[in-house]
This record gives C-alpha cells, sequence and structure tokens, in this order.
C-alpha cells in the first residue's frame, strides 16, 4: 500500500502530465484546450472581452501609440520619455466590471485569477511581446484599509500575474504612507491632489524595469504617484499594468 504522500506525488504528475497531453484549463470558461504558451485564457474568451490600448499619462485617454502620451499631449511636453508608460487590458464595463466589483467589494478574490489572466494575455498580445520586466509591484493600499477589506485586490492581481509572466513579484516595494480619502467621487484636480507625495517605494527597484499593476484607472492620478515613487528611488523604467479603464472624470 503507498504512503498518502507517495500517492498525492504520483496524482499529482499523471494530472500535469494530462494537462501537457491534452491542454491546460482556461480559467475563464474551464474548458481544456491547447493554449498559447505562458497564456490561461483561452482564444475565445480572449476575443470576447479585451481590447487592450495605452492610457495617456497626462489626460488619462487611451490611444494606440506605445507613447505615454497622447498626441495632443505630447506636443505641450519638451521631452517624451519611453521611462514610464501605461497599458490597460479593457474597458471598465460589462463582465470586467462585475468581475472587479466582486473582487473588491464583495470579498470574492478568486477573481483576481481571472483577472490576471486577462491582463497577461492582453499585454503580450498588444506588445507582441512577452511581459519582461524586473519587479512587479502593486499599487498599494494602506495597511488600515486593508485590515477592514482583508485583502488588497491589486496585490493579488499582481501575485497572478507575476505567477503567469515568470517576473518576480516584490509585494512590500512600494507602501501607501498615509491613509486618504477614497478617489470615487472626487474631481480630477482633487485626485491629484489626494494622493500626491502619499507612495514610497523601496531602494530595491533601483536600477529596475517596474511592473505597476493595478484594477482600475480613472484619471490616472494614483498610478502616476506611484510611478513618480518608483522613479525617485531610480527605477529605470516603470511600466503601468491595469486591468480595465473607467470613464474618465472631469
Amino acid at each position: 500500500m503507498l504512503h498518502p504522500i507517495n500517492s498525492w506525488i504520483i496524482k499529482h504528475y499523471l494530472r500535469r502530465s494530462q494537462n501537457i497531453w491534452q491542454g491546460q484549463a482556461c480559467v475563464r470558461c474551464a474548458a481544456t484546450k491547447q493554449l498559447p504558451s505562458l497564456h490561461m485564457i483561452c482564444e475565445d474568451c480572449y476575443q470576447s472581452i479585451v481590447s487592450c490600448k495605452t492610457v495617456c499619462l497626462e489626460c488619462g485617454e487611451a490611444h494606440n501609440a506605445t507613447q505615454p502620451y497622447c498626441l495632443r499631449c505630447a506636443l505641450s511636453h519638451k521631452s517624451i520619455t519611453k521611462q514610464q508608460e501605461v497599458y490597460r487590458a479593457s474597458l471598465y464595463m460589462g463582465e470586467m466590471k462585475d468581475r472587479i466589483c466582486a473582487l473588491k467589494y464583495h470579498s470574492e478574490p478568486h477573481h483576481a485569477k481571472v483577472l490576471a489572466a486577462f491582463l497577461h494575455r492582453a499585454y503580450c498580445s498588444y506588445r507582441q511581446e512577452p511581459l519582461c520586466v524586473d519587479a512587479i509591484v502593486a499599487v498599494p493600499m494602506h495597511w488600515r484599509k486593508v485590515m477592514l477589506r482583508g485583502y488588497n485586490q491589486a496585490a493579488l492581481l499582481a501575485k497572478h500575474l507575476a505567477y503567469y509572466s515568470r517576473n518576480p513579484w516584490h509585494r512590500y516595494a512600494l507602501t501607501k504612507i498615509k491613509q486618504t480619502p477614497a478617489q470615487q467621487g472626487l474631481s480630477k484636480a482633487a485626485r491629484f491632489i489626494n494622493v500626491r507625495g502619499q507612495f514610497q517605494a523601496s531602494t530595491t527597484l533601483q536600477n529596475k524595469h517596474v511592473g505597476i499593476v493595478d484594477d482600475v484607472i480613472t484619471t490616472g492620478a494614483t498610478m502616476r504617484a506611484c510611478i513618480r515613487a518608483c522613479l525617485q528611488v531610480g527605477a529605470k523604467q516603470v511600466t503601468g499594468l491595469v486591468v480595465a479603464q473607467a470613464e474618465a472624470v472631469t
């Protein structure tokens, strides 16, 4: 008779061999298919939702060029740098909105796995290259808010994204110094003021290409504040990776 541990090991490798032979199961529809390398979303699910675009760091509008600013805002900047860029996988509507709301407000953390898979495949398809960074971090929440909610949804997304993309996850490399009012309901100007100087990055991000993960972007105020914190400690490049973009506020 096999020892329980040996039995578990045999079953584990049998399941793994079966997945390799038959294909991995899509994290959204659970169908077993031959998925693209390192991706966990099947083609049908991916095409039904995702519309990846670059988000302008100035006005928050989405555009197709792989530049940090849209053409209109680029004309008002003396120098355009590739040190910072932001991508969003989809719009904050339909299924994506339902999953994000369930993740944030209804204590359903399992949605993070699906959303991170969408984000990973959207980025790779849009850029036509793998997601390759030196460190993946999450837009942080203040520790008091984490205790109330039970988890930081952006951290769950970052954890799964790091696993899918085979990039290191730096869980504590970006922190929020002070608890501030929620961004929801604030004007665009008030959002920028609300998060100014509220994030602190670790020096472990020095000379690294950093990927900052968040669930929703609206004006880009929070993401810009996090990018600024990373650049201040010497990060060589920062890429924002966001699941969905909400309708901009004025």
